[in-house]
């Protein structure tokens, strides 16, 4: 049963058993970056009582105006963001 999942290793569900269902990564907003509200990519992994999303969003890029419907929640594990804000405040 798999239950780590590598962002980059998401471009298909994997064929071996998971422990979510996982949508391969794709624009979360939109069929194209032309079409999409957001240039955020990335896979989506559903388990019984939540669904957490693995994205990202490259440097300079960003969203068109768009709303919400339901409550958004972000969460930023220290540990991942940390060397990557450390190697842009030494850019």
């Amino acid at each position: 049963m798999q239950y780590i999942y590598g962002y980059h290793e998401l471009d298909a569900a994997p064929d071996s058993p998971t422990s979510a269902r996982v949508q391969p990564r794709r624009t979360l907003s939109g069929d194209t970056f032309e079409t999409a509200k957001s240039s955020t990519i990335g896979a989506v992994l559903f388990g019984e009582h939540v669904a957490v999303a693995l994205v990202m969003q490259a440097a300079g890029s960003g969203a068109k105006a768009h709303t919400h419907p339901k409550k958004i929640s972000r969460w930023w594990p220290k540990a991942m963001c940390m060397p990557a804000l450390r190697a842009t405040r030494n850019a």
